[in-house]
């Protein structure tokens, strides 16, 4: 099963740019952070997984989390779906952004598993509480991708409170932020988390996330990894 994790930054590259990455990766699950959270993003959103030969599965709307599926490959199971949400905060004149993690429970070649899309806090100690929140939300499950956006490196608070047996799918991976627009990415913030399934290969995703040009698809680069049951 190839997952992909990506942070499309509110699809302000475009659309069609977003779309054309995916079609190129041909992910059998992706997992987005920052999708748009304006009035019809979700439809917006909807058409672009449509566009790219996947299927919006949960998350989408407010909360900024979607995991899609591709047709054919991987099936979500009816009402196993849903969205963790994480309590904001007021931070001087603003509001924290919302934070939280888009949940599905899917049959994938006769194996059932959970996929989840998560997007930590930039602020430490909020960011350390909400992966204590997810490790303990997903602690029952055997079989686990949680893939997204940490905000973090690796070794950090938050990937040692997620522990729980969940396995890093690209240790070696390069660093994912920031990019495009002549930056070059310096820190490793996106990952793959699983349990219960094994690694069987990660690399670049391609031009997702990749930001060529003046005006960058989006500023994380993207992961891929290839996992299967254990």
């Amino acid at each position: 099963m190839r997952v992909l994790t990506w942070n499309v930054w509110g699809l302000r590259g475009g659309p069609v740019r977003v779309v054309r990455a995916l079609r190129e990766v041909r992910a059998d699950v992706v997992c987005l952070q920052e999708c748009p959270r304006w009035p019809g993003g979700r439809l917006v959103l909807r058409l672009a997984a449509r566009a790219a030969g996947l299927r919006l599965a949960s998350g989408g709307g407010r909360s900024g989390l979607a995991v899609l599926l591709r047709a054919g490959r991987s099936a979500p199971e009816a009402g196993r779906a849903g969205v963790v949400r994480f309590p904001r905060e007021r931070r001087g004149w603003w509001w924290s952004y919302p934070r939280g993690a888009a949940w599905v429970r899917v049959r994938h070649d006769g194996v059932t598993l959970v996929v989840a899309s998560a997007h930590l806090d930039v602020a430490p100690h909020a960011r350390t509480a909400q992966a204590h929140a997810l490790a303990a939300a997903f602690a029952g499950t055997p079989r686990l991708v949680l893939a997204g956006d940490l905000n973090e490196p690796p070794g950090g608070p938050a990937w040692t409170a997620l522990g729980g047996g969940l396995l890093d799918a690209d240790p070696a991976g390069a660093p994912t932020f920031p990019v495009g627009a002549g930056r070059h990415a310096r820190h490793r913030l996106d990952a793959v988390l699983v349990r219960g399934m094994q690694v069987a290969g990660s690399g670049p995703a391609g031009a997702a996330g990749h930001g060529a040009g003046a005006r960058p698809v989006s500023d994380h680069r993207a992961v891929l990894v290839e996992v299967r049951p254990r």
